[in-house]
């Protein structure tokens, strides 16, 4: 296929897919408005509904990552073969559409939201050049070939048509992107535990360690959600896309997604997840 193919969609609130409503679309279709109809009205009727009264995390949760607003350095579009990062996706085609994000952490596991609220985390896929197979629970086999730009990709999920969009770039290294809010969650529990507020990266303590690879030191603040008038202060040193250090709180370890929208991070001993928030 040819990368002129992929574009994208406009959003459209509507419930999820299953695997099963290929042979009766028209019927499925109906059922996820009447669903999501009367989910909206019962949220509605306690003020639950609205951005405004959902909790911040709540909110980042829904939107997904927030793409880095600086230039990148690099000029080269991401390899096809790397699906790292995070990417808009629709499914369906004209007549019924459901969109949201596709997450892949550093490590690979894989996260996927509609903008309705439905979600699947760690589903297993494979990648051979650049196409893409797996299994999403409720929602059937996800088949996907990447573009030779590496920025957008067509396929299957289950029986709808499927589209996704990256959202970011890549960038060479993680001082070019880190500054912002981090929202993560544990990943045992999937709750919302700390916010990572990156506000400065030490030029002046820049320097080459190898070919085109810069260490440089951040300075920012953990702030803990059962304690959020707690500011805890750190100091990271960075190399690529990772960064680490010792604090008050324990050691942190935090690896960044080549486009800057993911974080994976081991602060003391937690292991948590996560993305840069919208402002």
């Amino acid at each position: 296929f040819k990368r002129r193919r992929c574009h994208r969609r406009s959003t459209t609130l509507a419930a999820a897919p299953s695997a099963d409503c290929g042979a009766s679309r028209g019927a499925c279709a109906l059922v996820g408005q009447f669903l999501v109809a009367a989910v909206a009205s019962r949220m509605m009727a306690f003020g639950s509904w609205c951005c405004c009264c959902r909790s911040k995390e709540d909110n980042a949760r829904l939107k997904g990552p927030a793409p880095p607003r600086q230039r990148s350095s690099i000029l080269k579009p991401p390899p096809a073969t790397n699906v790292a990062g995070s990417w808009d996706i629709s499914v369906g085609g004209t007549d019924e559409q459901w969109v949201g994000f596709m997450c892949f952490y550093p490590d690979g596991t894989a996260f996927m939201s509609y903008y309705s609220g439905w979600t699947a985390r760690a589903w297993k896929y494979e990648i051979q050049g650049n196409a893409i197979t797996g299994s999403i629970a409720d929602q059937g086999t996800w088949t996907c070939t990447i573009d030779d730009g590496g920025t957008c990709g067509i396929g299957k999920l289950g029986a709808f048509p499927f589209e996704m969009n990256r959202r970011s770039k890549f960038y060479g290294s993680g001082a070019e992107y880190v500054v912002g809010e981090w929202q993560l969650w544990t990943r045992d529990l999937q709750e919302a535990t700390l916010r990572i507020n990156v506000m400065e990266v030490t030029e002046a303590q820049q320097s080459q360690v190898a070919d085109n690879v810069s260490a440089y030191t951040v300075r920012g603040e953990i702030v803990y959600s059962n304690a959020p008038d707690i500011l805890h202060e750190v100091e990271l040193t960075g190399i690529g896309h990772s960064l680490t250090g010792s604090t008050n709180i324990g050691k942190v370890h935090l690896q960044f997604s080549e486009d800057g929208t993911l974080m994976l991070a081991q602060v003391g001993p937690t292991q948590l997840e996560g993305w840069r928030m919208y402002s």
